[in-house]
């Protein structure tokens, strides 16, 4: 009686780093869709300019302009032997990342360089009374007020999770996702 040995190491080797990478791929794709779409709750303003409904300590940020949502990206590097993928915030949009930890912050002081004065922006059409008390002057289109210095008082933000609350409520998902990577390539 003889037997014959095959060797199927490296083709079963390179199938589940496919079936990995692709499982990886799923859930990262996934993962960065529904931290987009728990983001997306509306946070219009009302006809005065004020916030109706902000997000409060606990939820997620409501949208209104759609930068923040915009800056959650995600990337694989395409390395079929050690896959990797990331999902996270661009750096103009690092906002974000401080809503979902939550922040405290210290009062500073802002200074111009060598004593000029700061260009400051006023948000919305002053009124006369504005112009004249803060010194406001019209420039390109925008009102602006010039100081030495500005102090921003000491505060703090609450957490707004989006991220990881996203990741604990789908866990389930991607774990299925990840196990459908593949799964044809191997049988």
């Amino acid at each position: 009686m003889s037997f014959e040995i095959k060797w199927y190491g490296d083709k079963l080797q390179k199938a589940i780093g496919e079936a990995a990478a692709e499982g990886l791929i799923r859930c990262a794709t996934a993962f960065h869709s529904d931290c987009r779409i728990v983001v997306s709750k509306s946070n219009p303003r009302n006809a005065a300019g004020v916030n109706d409904s902000p997000s409060h300590p606990g939820e997620s940020p409501r949208l209104r302009t759609g930068f923040g949502r915009e800056s959650i990206v995600f990337g694989f590097n395409g390395d079929q032997k050690n896959p990797a993928t990331r999902v996270g915030v661009r750096e103009n949009g690092i906002y974000m990342y401080w809503l979902e930890i939550g922040f405290r912050r210290k009062a500073m002081t802002i200074r111009g360089k060598g004593g000029k004065k700061l260009m400051i922006p006023w948000h919305g059409e002053p009124t006369p009374d504005e112009i004249k008390r803060i010194g406001l002057k019209k420039i390109g289109g925008g009102w602006f007020y010039f100081r030495r210095k500005v102090v921003i008082p000491a505060g703090s933000t609450e957490a707004r999770p989006w991220m990881l609350s996203t990741l604990r409520d789908n866990e389930d998902k991607y774990a299925q996702l990840a196990a459908l990577g593949g799964q044809s390539k191997i049988a």
